[in-house]
């Protein structure tokens, strides 16, 4: 890190505000190698020339003003710095959030996610804010937690409680149940209640499962048996 100092940037916010640099240098080697039967030796090894990255960061930590990837000779080679890549705003900040954001991007998914930079940034700046993101992008959120094995327990716990809700309201909200029940005709109560377990076996708990929630037909689980009457021909079973 550099020692502090006011910045001098005409038209920006930033102006005269406490600013320094930072430094970060890597030293790679380049090998010349022989292969042969399988087998490698080292024929020498050369200075690849060291490389350095350098930020500018004013007025509060983390504000990176700019950023330079530079070159720089190895010893003994002599001359200067020669820049390879140098980004100013906005273009730092976007680099920035990128490199933030790869902590919380799974590296497996079926299907490839595209997000601005401007919900990234939302995210980062107010995390709280994560349920209005979510309206305004809900496709890509999903993607990004679908694609995490990890959250896929989260989306069924939640699907879960969604469904004891409905439940819930089922047995104490008589405006629902009667909102549910409306329209379908006779044993409309019993329907309900048969098409609420038919898609929640787990309801009922492993034990009554089988019993009761084995279908014998493909067509669905309920199904009328009526036996032997003398008002007319015997049913199937």
């Amino acid at each position: 890190m550099s020692r502090s100092f006011p910045l001098k940037r005409t038209n920006s916010a930033d102006d005269g505000a406490p600013a320094r640099f930072a430094y970060k240098v890597f030293d790679p080697e380049t090998e010349t190698t022989l292969e042969r039967d399988g087998e490698s030796w080292v024929v020498r090894e050369t200075p690849g020339g060291r490389y350095q990255v350098k930020l500018l960061v004013a007025r509060q930590p983390g504000n990176v003003k700019e950023i330079w990837i530079q070159r720089i000779p190895g010893l003994g080679q002599g001359g200067a710095a020669k820049t390879l890549l140098n980004l100013k705003q906005p273009e730092a900040s976007r680099l920035i959030e990128l490199l933030r954001a790869l902590d919380a991007i799974p590296v497996e998914g079926e299907q490839s996610v595209r997000v601005d930079d401007s919900l990234v940034r939302d995210l980062f700046e107010n995390p709280s804010s994560l349920g209005e993101l979510y309206r305004k992008a809900p496709e890509q959120l999903r993607q990004v937690i679908t694609s995490d094995a990890t959250a896929r327990d989260v989306i069924a716990l939640a699907a879960r409680r969604t469904q004891v809700e409905r439940f819930r309201r089922l047995l104490e909200d008589d405006d629902f149940f009667d909102q549910e029940t409306s329209g379908v005709g006779k044993g409309s109560e019993e329907r309900a209640w048969q098409k609420l377990f038919e898609t929640n076996p787990w309801m009922l708990g492993a034990t009554l499962t089988g019993q009761l929630l084995t279908s014998w037909s493909p067509e669905k689980l309920e199904q009328a048996v009526v036996g032997p009457s003398i008002a007319g021909p015997r049913q199937p079973d």
